[in-house]
C-alpha cells in the first residue's frame, strides 16, 4: 500500500468527502440514540527507521470522539460501518487508517525508542 505522504492531494480530499465528517450525526444502533462526530482521534509515528523524517502527531481517521446528550467517547469507525458485508467499506476503512494528516511534531523528551536509560 502506498504512503499517505505519497497519495496526490486530489485522492486525499476524495477519500474525506467519502469518511465521516464533524458535525455528522448518526443513530446507529450501537450507540443506543444520536451522536454527533465532534473530531478524530490521534496517532503518532515514532522516530527511527528509514522513516524518522515523517514522525509526529497525525491524524487518526478510523477512531471517532462523538458527544451524545451529556458526554463525549472515543469510538473505533469499525462500530459503525458494515465491514463485512460491503467490500468497499472495508476498502475505503483501509485507506482511512493508512491516511496521515499531519498536525504537528512530536514533543520534544530526552530520550528516543532504543535509548538505554539506567535509572
Amino acid at each position: 500500500m502506498e504512503k499517505a505522504w505519497d497519495v496526490p492531494e486530489s485522492e486525499v480530499r476524495a477519500l474525506l468527502v467519502q469518511w465521516f465528517y464533524v458535525g455528522q450525526e448518526n443513530s446507529a444502533y450501537c450507540l443506543n440514540g444520536k451522536a454527533v462526530v465532534i473530531g478524530f482521534g490521534m496517532k503518532y509515528i515514532q522516530y527511527g527507521g528509514f522513516d524518522h523524517k515523517h514522525a509526529g502527531i497525525y491524524f487518526d481517521f478510523t477512531t471517532l470522539r462523538i458527544a451524545k446528550l451529556n458526554y463525549e467517547e472515543m469510538l473505533d469507525s469499525r462500530a459503525l460501518l458494515d465491514l463485512e458485508n460491503s467490500p468497499r467499506q472495508m476498502k475505503l476503512y483501509e485507506k482511512m487508517k493508512a491516511l496521515n494528516v499531519r498536525i504537528s511534531d512530536l514533543p520534544n523528551t530526552p530520550f528516543w525508542v532504543g535509548d538505554k536509560v539506567l535509572a
